[in-house]
């Protein structure tokens, strides 16, 4: 049996050219951008929250629907206030009073929740 650097030798021996900084441009107007967290950190207890607005009642309805499904497909709820034409979201980990990696998987799929209603609900 060969041994990985048997194996691997001549690949380790080529030349390979490097990378600079200066050979990597960026193009404007690349259809992918970063996310902006918005959601506000508050405490006692330990948790995210933001306010989202609806321009109508179809929108507003559809979020919160499928948040709510969402909710019941992770088993991991959120406080959810609810007065047209707002809706306002906080959630933490209840069984730590913390902000976990659940918390802040569900506030991307909110943000993901939210644009999705804005492009497939019509007036």
């Amino acid at each position: 049996m060969k041994s990985l650097q048997e194996i691997m030798g001549n690949y380790f021996k080529e030349e390979r050219k490097s990378i600079n900084e200066s050979s990597i441009t960026l193009t404007i107007g690349t259809p992918i951008t970063p996310r902006n967290f918005d959601w506000e950190k508050m405490s006692d207890p330990e948790r995210l929250g933001k306010t989202f607005e609806f321009k109508n009642y179809v929108e507003y309805k559809s979020f919160i629907d499928e948040l709510m499904d969402y909710e019941m497909k992770t088993g991991h709820y959120a406080k959810i206030v609810a007065d047209f034409p707002k809706v306002h979201v906080e959630v933490y980990t209840h069984d730590v009073n913390k902000i976990t990696e659940l918390d802040l998987e569900y506030t991307a799929e909110a943000d993901d929740i939210r644009r999705d209603v804005a492009y497939y609900v019509v007036e």
